[in-house]
């Protein structure tokens, strides 16, 4: 099986192992990814909240303050650049400076 490009990365970081101890949110409206992204980060220590789309995300990013989050693009409702840029014009502070990974 192929691994997505969120396996990837997080296969990548959890290698240098700087994971330990992150918050780490992942946004995708696909339960099988959402479900591989958690397992594969929490088993390399991370704090990890998952949300089913943009509008899910936003609000666990005001109750999380994840150090990074992992954005799909093509989500129902609110899609990954829309919530990016939500998340940016709102002033949010965690939502303009934690890194995202789309």
């Amino acid at each position: 099986m192929e691994s997505t490009a969120e396996e990837r990365a997080a296969g990548m970081l959890a290698q240098s192992g700087i994971l330990k101890g992150l918050k780490v949110l992942v946004i995708d409206d696909s339960k099988t990814i959402r479900r591989t992204a958690e397992t594969l980060l929490a088993k390399e220590g991370c704090e990890v909240f998952t949300a089913v789309d943009g509008f899910d995300a936003l609000a666990k990013i005001a109750d999380h303050q994840p150090d990074i989050v992992f954005v799909d693009i093509m989500m129902p409702r609110l899609d990954g650049y829309q919530t990016c840029a939500l998340g940016c014009l709102t002033g949010h502070a965690v939502a303009s400076l934690a890194p995202s990974i789309i």
